[in-house]
C-alpha cells in the first residue's frame, strides 16, 4: 500500500473482547483476502478497515469486518459473480484468478457468518466479512490500548498522519530502528537510509513531508548532505530535523545557521519528537482518531529479557511500545557492540583521540536506546575526554570495555534463551522448529518462532531468508514457506547468523 497514493485508515470497536477463541489462521486469509483486494483495485484515496462486534448466545460475538475503498468499484450486475469459483470479472486490468472470494465465503459460512459486497462502478467498494467467535477474556481492548497494569506502555499520539512521507537519514540501523519505531504509532510513511549521499539521492527523487537527519556520519555528514539537499529545486523549504547525541549549548544554533529546520537530541524523547511532528507535519495530512487505531494495538506477545545493567522498560520504550523491535533491537547492538570492542581496542593502542571519539560517539548513542543508561553515560564521558584532547586513564578505558562486552554476552545469552548454549548456532534448530509450525498451520508456533527469529542479529543469507519467509507468513502461504525453510535447512551454510 506504500507504494500508492492511498491513506489507510483503521477504526476498530475499543470494547471488543480482548481475547477471542477461533480459527486465527482462516482469519487471517479472509481478512489478507478482501484487505489486498481492496488495495489492488485502489490507486488512489483510501481504504478504511473498520471492526466491530455484537455478542450473541452462548457467550459468543459475531465479529464484522468492513473494509470500504474509493477504488474503481463493480458493476450492479457484476455483483452476483463476485464469489464464483474462478470468476474474475472483465475491465478490472488485475491478474489474479478470483478464486480468493469464493474460499474467503466458504471460510466465513464454516466460521457462522458470511461474505457481503456493495459498490458502484467508479466510486469504491464496501466488503463486509461476518464470523462467530467465542469469547475467552471479556477485559476490553480499549483497555489493553489506554496501558492497563502489567500490559506494555504504547506511545499513542494525538493525531496520526498516514499520508506523510518522512525520510530518516542515519548511519547505523539500531538509531534507524529506534526512529521507525517511535514514528510507527503516526501511521506515517517512513523511508530509512543509511547516509547522507543516499538521502540526496533519495530527496532528488521523490518529495518528502520531513526529513530527521543525523549530524555525524562518515560518507557525507548531516550539515553536508543538508545544505546540498537545499540545492535540490523544490527543496528550499523541506523542513530538516537535525538529530545528535551531542546536545550541548550552541548546537541547536549551529544546526540553524547551516540549513537545518529544527533540533532533536538523541535519544530522542516521545515528548521531544511529539513537538517536532506537531510543529512540522501539514494539517492537511493529519488525523484525529475518534477511537483507538490500528497503530495503538496491543504489543506483540514476546517477553521482555531480564538484563543486567539495563532497564528494559526504557528500552521497550525506545522501541514504539513493540517488543519484537526491542529484541530486533538488542540483536543490532549486540553485533554492533562486538564489533566496535576491536576499533575500541585499535583505538587505545594508537592513541588517537578522534578514533576513540567516534567509536564512544556511536556507544553511546545505540548503549542509550536499550536502556544502558549507566553505560551509556561513561560512553559520553570518554567522548567528551577524547574530543578534548584529555586521554582518558588506562585502566578506565579498559573498564569501559570489559563492562561493554559484559552487557553484549548477556544481552547474547538473554536472546538466545535459557537452555540453548549454543546461542545463534541454534539457528538451524529454530528453524526447523518454525518448519514444523508451518507444516501444521499452527499460528502460535509459527508466531513463537517468527518472533524468536526476528530477536537474532542476522545478516546477509539469514537476514534474507527471514525477510523472505515473514512475507509468505503475512500471506498465510505457510506451505510455500515450509518449502522455503526445507531448502534453507538443505543448504550447508545459512551464513550472517552468527
Amino acid at each position: 500500500i506504500s507504494e500508492k497514493p492511498i491513506e489507510l485508515i483503521a477504526d476498530l470497536d475499543p470494547s471488543l473482547p480482548a481475547v477471542l477463541l477461533g480459527d486465527s489462521t482462516r482469519l487471517r486469509q479472509i481478512l489478507i483476502n478482501i484487505l489486498g483486494n481492496a488495495v489492488k483495485f485502489t490507486e488512489k484515496g483510501f481504504i478504511r478497515f473498520s471492526v466491530s462486534w455484537e455478542e450473541c448466545p452462548g457467550d459468543c460475538v459475531i465479529l464484522s469486518f468492513r473494509v470500504e475503498d474509493s477504488g474503481l468499484g463493480i458493476r450492479g450486475s457484476d455483483l452476483g459473480r463476485l464469489f464464483v469459483d474462478f470468476e474474475r470479472l472483465a475491465g478490472q486490468g488485475v491478474e489474479g484468478t478470483g478464486l480468493g472470494l469464493s474460499i474467503a465465503k466458504s471460510l466465513c459460512r464454516a466460521m457462522g457468518g458470511d461474505i457481503a459486497a456493495e459498490s458502484v462502478l467508479g466510486k469504491g467498494s464496501v466488503f463486509t466479512a461476518t464470523v462467530r467467535q467465542q469469547i475467552e477474556d471479556r477485559y476490553p481492548m480499549g483497555e489493553v490500548w489506554s496501558g492497563a497494569p502489567d500490559r506494555p506502555e504504547i506511545h499513542r499520539p494525538p493525531f496520526l498522519a498516514p499520508a506523510a512521507d518522512i525520510l530518516v537519514v542515519d548511519d547505523l540501523p539500531s538509531n534507524l530502528l529506534v526512529a521507525e519505531g517511535l514514528l510507527g504509532p503516526y501511521g506515517a510513511m517512513v523511508t530509512a537510509c543509511r547516509g547522507g549521499r543516499e538521502a540526496v539521492e533519495m530527496a532528488s527523487s521523490r518529495p518528502f513531508d520531513l526529513v530527521f537527519m543525523d549530524h555525524m556520519m562518515p560518507d557525507l555528514d548531516g550539515v553536508a548532505a543538508t545544505a546540498a539537499i537545499r540545492a535540490i529545486p523544490g527543496c528550499e523549504g523541506l523542513p530538516i530535523v537535525a538529530l545528535t547525541a551531542n546536545a550541548v549549548a550552541g548546537m541547536k544554533e549551529m544546526f540553524l545557521r547551516n540549513g537545518f529546520s529544527d533540533f532533536l537530541p538523541k535519544p530522542i524523547a516521545i515528548a521531544s519528537l511529539a513537538g517536532i511532528m506537531d510543529k512540522w507535519i501539514p494539517a492537511a495530512k493529519r488525523v484525529v482518531p475518534s477511537r483507538p487505531t490500528a497503530q495503538a494495538g496491543p504489543a506483540e506477545d514476546v517477553s521482555l529479557p531480564e538484563i543486567e545493567g539495563l532497564d528494559a522498560k526504557a528500552g521497550l520504550a525506545m522501541a514504539g511500545g513493540s517488543p519484537g523491535r526491542f529484541r530486533r533491537l538488542l540483536g543490532m547492538f549486540c553485533r554492533d557492540a562486538m564489533a566496535r570492542l576491536a576499533l575500541l581496542g585499535q583505538a587505545g593502542a594508537s592513541g588517537r583521540h578522534d578514533g576513540l571519539a567516534v567509536q564512544a560517539h556511536a556507544l553511546k548513542g545505540s548503549l542509550a536506546s536499550i536502556g544502558a543508561a549507566r553505560l551509556a553515560e561513561e560512553a559520553a564521558c570518554l567522548e567528551a575526554a577524547a574530543l578534548a584532547g584529555d586521554w582518558p586513564p588506562r585502566e578506565r578505558l579498559a573498564a569501559f570495555r570489559a563492562a561493554l562486552e559484559t552487557l553484549a554476552r548477556r544481552v547474547e545469552a538473554a536472546l538466545a534463551g535459557p537452555g540453548d548454549a549454543e546461542g545463534y548456532a541454534g539457528l538451524a534448530g529454530l528453524l526447523a522448529r518454525l518448519g514444523e509450525a508451518l507444516a501444521c498451520e499452527d499460528l502460535d508456533a509459527i508466531e513463537l518462532a517468527m518472533g524468536e527469529l526476528g530477536g537474532l542479529a542476522l545478516c546477509g543469507p539469514s537476514s534474507d531468508l527471514f525477510l523472505g519467509i515473514s512475507e509468505l507468513v503475512l500471506r498465510s502461504e505457510f506451505l510455500e514457506a515450509a518449502g522455503v525453510v526445507r531448502k534453507a535447512l538443505d543448504c550447508t551454510s545459512l551464513g550472517g547468523g552468527e
